[in-house]
C-alpha cells in the first residue's frame, strides 16, 4: 500500500486523502477577486419578429423589414461621351443598374484599370506652327485609328515643353501620322536631356514608336523637326500603359439628372473633370454612402 502525502507552504507533511474509487479528495482555496468587466448592453427589448435586426435608437430596438442595399450602383462600360449639350450624356454597353441612380444620386468614375494620367499647359517655342493644340491629350482609343484627329505641327520644326512632366515607372509609347507630304522627323525628349526622334514614313498610317530604356525619367515634351506644310499629328501619348490626357484632374465626378434605361443613357446635373475615354474600361458608380432603411432606416436617396 502506498500513501499520498502532500506538502504544506510551511514544508509539513500531510497525508492526502482519496474516496473509494482512488479519486483525490481536495477543496481549492478561494483566489483573489478579478478585474472589473466591462459593462453589458443592457437588456434586449422584447417582442422580436422573425427577421428583425437589432438596432441603436436613443435605446436598442428592433427593427423590421430592414433591406441591406448593398455594394453601391455601378453601370456597365461608358460607351460614349456626348458633351455637345449643356452637360456631359453618358452611354452604356448594357443598362445594368441604371434604375437604381436616381436624379441628385452623387456619382464618379470609375476605371478598370488606372484613371488617365492627367498634363495641363505647355509651353511652344520654335518657328514651326502647332496647330489643333488642344487635341494632342484628346481621350481617344488606344491604339489610335486614322479617324482620331490629334494635334500636329507644320511648316518647320517646333518643340512643346510640358509645365508638368510625366513620370515613367516603365514604358512609353506614342503615335503619330502624316496628313500629307514627307513625313518630317518626330521628336520626345525627356527629364535627362535625352531625346528620342524617329523619321516619319511618307504616308498617312498610324505609326506605333515604343521607346526604350525611360523607366525611371520623366516625359517633358515632343515635338517635329522639318514638319512639311501638310502637318504631322502627334498622340496619344501612353505612359505606363495609361492615356496622358489633358485636364487637371481629379477622376470625373457629377451628379445625375436624368436615366433613360431603354436607351441606355444618362444625362448629368452637374459634372467636373472629363469623362471617358469611351470603350476604355470606364464605369458610372455611386459614391452615396449605402444605409439600411425599413421602419427606422430611409435609403440613401
Amino acid at each position: 500500500m502506498t500513501v499520498l502525502q502532500g506538502t504544506m507552504s510551511d514544508g509539513t507533511l500531510i497525508p492526502v486523502q482519496a474516496d473509494s474509487q482512488g479519486r483525490l479528495v481536495c477543496e481549492g482555496l478561494q483566489g483573489p477577486e478579478g478585474p472589473q468587466g466591462p459593462p453589458g448592453v443592457g437588456q434586449l427589448p422584447p417582442n422580436p419578429k422573425n427577421g428583425d435586426v437589432l438596432a441603436w435608437d436613443n435605446g436598442l430596438v428592433w427593427v423590421s423589414g430592414v433591406i441591406p442595399v448593398g455594394p453601391p450602383w455601378k453601370s456597365d462600360e461608358i460607351t460614349a461621351v456626348n458633351t455637345s449639350g449643356a452637360q456631359p450624356v453618358l452611354t452604356f454597353a448594357t443598362d445594368k443598374d441604371l434604375a437604381n441612380f436616381a436624379n441628385g444620386d452623387a456619382i464618379v468614375q470609375e476605371n478598370s484599370t488606372v484613371p488617365p494620367i492627367y498634363t495641363n499647359n505647355w509651353t511652344e517655342t520654335g518657328p514651326g506652327n502647332a496647330y489643333n493644340k488642344d487635341k494632342f491629350f484628346a481621350p481617344v482609343t488606344v491604339p489610335p485609328t486614322l479617324a482620331d484627329t490629334t494635334g500636329g505641327f507644320q511648316s518647320g520644326t517646333a518643340l512643346l515643353t510640358l509645365d508638368t512632366p510625366v513620370p515613367i515607372t516603365s514604358t512609353f509609347t506614342f503615335y503619330s501620322t502624316v496628313a500629307s507630304g514627307p513625313g518630317g522627323i518626330v521628336r520626345v525628349t525627356f527629364s535627362d536631356g535625352s531625346s528620342f526622334t524617329a523619321a516619319r514614313p511618307d504616308d498617312t498610317n498610324v505609326q506605333t514608336y515604343s521607346v526604350p530604356g525611360k523607366a525611371g525619367l520623366s516625359f517633358t515634351g515632343f515635338g517635329v523637326d522639318d514638319a512639311p506644310f501638310g502637318g504631322v499629328t502627334i498622340g496619344p501619348f501612353v505612359v505606363d500603359g495609361v492615356q496622358v490626357v489633358d485636364g487637371t484632374g481629379p477622376l470625373p465626378s457629377g451628379t445625375v439628372g436624368s436615366v433613360d434605361v431603354a436607351a441606355k443613357t444618362m444625362t448629368l446635373a452637374t459634372s467636373a473633370g472629363t469623362w471617358g475615354p469611351a470603350n476604355a474600361g470606364h464605369y458610372v458608380i455611386s459614391t452615396d454612402t449605402p444605409v439600411l432603411y425599413g421602419n427606422k432606416f430611409t435609403p440613401h436617396r
